[in-house]
């Protein structure tokens, strides 16, 4: 379940929108979503989101990956599952002039474009 945190009243709708926004769009695997009330004891706590739990399970079935074939980075400084090597290597990519034919064409080998512009 989600509670939105501190932005609530900016995420409660944002969280579940953006998926749907890219839907159709985009080839991406999107976390479902319902919002419900929910009472504690019969207090009423407000209106939440039951989400599914982005981890490396989700990311497997999803996707159809086994978890040693893909990394999870938070923050672009924590590795969830796996490491930062294949991450920090696309920032340094991505870092230099893409106008430059081999440099796009080094990007186009490490990210599937096409789920991006499609």
């Amino acid at each position: 379940m989600r509670a939105s945190g501190s932005d609530w009243w900016q995420a409660f709708l944002r969280d579940p929108l953006s998926p749907r926004v890219s839907e159709g769009n985009m080839k991406l695997a999107k976390s479902s979503y319902r919002p419900v009330i929910l009472t504690i004891n019969g207090e009423y706590m407000g209106i939440h989101n039951i989400r599914s739990k982005i981890n490396s399970s989700f990311i497997s079935q999803k996707i159809d990956l086994p978890n040693n074939e893909f990394d999870m980075v938070e923050h672009g400084d924590y590795a969830e599952v796996g490491d930062l090597i294949a991450h920090n290597h696309l920032l340094e990519v991505l870092s230099e002039d893409l106008s430059v034919q081999f440099n796009f064409d080094q990007v186009e080998d490490l990210v599937n474009i096409e789920n991006y512009t499609t």
